[in-house]
């Protein structure tokens, strides 16, 4: 069984729509950058082995916090981020970033999948997104 957890210092990013141009589909260039970015710090925690069978992906987006929410009377610790990028999004620019370094087969092997997100905090250490995978078992 296995529990991998780590943290990349990486804004989050909702996944662009592909885009077509003369017949031809193509994912948006900073799409495309952001997924590199992102697949170099998770790099160093990939584990030797593909994963296979069913697995749980955790994820916490950490936002930048815009300057309307650094005033006296906002909370210090996190705040929902509740606007553009959907949750889902955000977890699918994760798996497609994940799936393209090998870490498993396919991104359809991800059966549980929770993502919620926030805005960091007025003193953190800034954007950032953490990741959980883990193994599940069936019943």
């Amino acid at each position: 069984m296995f529990d991998i957890s780590f943290v990349a210092p990486v804004a989050p990013k909702g996944k662009a729509r592909h885009r077509t141009a003369k017949g031809r589909a193509y994912t948006p260039a900073d799409q495309v950058r952001w997924e590199q970015q992102f697949a170099l710090f998770a790099a160093q925690h990939r584990p030797e082995q593909t994963l296979t069978g069913p697995l749980g992906l955790y994820v916490t987006a950490v936002f930048p916090r815009p300057k309307r929410l650094l005033r006296k009377k906002d909370p210090a610790d996190f705040i929902f981020h509740i606007s553009k990028p959907d949750a889902d999004n955000v977890c699918k620019s994760i798996c497609d970033a994940l799936n393209d370094t090998g870490w498993w087969r396919d991104d359809s092997q991800v059966a549980f999948m929770s993502c919620t997100k926030y805005y960091e905090e007025k003193e953190g250490p800034g954007p950032r997104l953490i990741i959980r995978i883990v193994e599940l078992k069936n019943a």
